[in-house]
């Protein structure tokens, strides 16, 4: 019905590996929105772009979209602070 979502993709950092991204309106959360966009998003960087890996950063207590990292088969790298997020969770996906 052409009703906005929220969005999802890829982004370059300098100097950083790719981190996949995505924000949905609280009123499509729950329903596979996001792993569905991400996981295209995550097969387009690794097989059609050829990166060599693409990462995911969440909040720690942000169990949603960690949940949405592990289903796309990311795997749990390190903890860090990064700008914008502060503490963050860091998934990695590898070729």
């Amino acid at each position: 019905d052409d009703a906005y979502l929220g969005w999802c993709g890829l982004k370059r950092h300098q100097d950083e590996p790719v981190d996949i991204g995505f924000r949905l309106l609280r009123t499509h959360w729950n329903r596979g929105y996001a792993t569905e966009a991400a996981q295209a998003c995550l097969i387009y960087g690794l097989e059609e772009l050829g990166l060599p890996e693409v990462i995911g950063r969440a909040a720690p207590d942000n169990a949603a979209s960690i949940r949405v990292l592990e289903k796309l088969g990311m795997a749990f790298q390190k903890t860090e602070q990064v700008k914008g997020l502060g503490e963050a969770v860091i998934y990695v996906k590898r070729k």
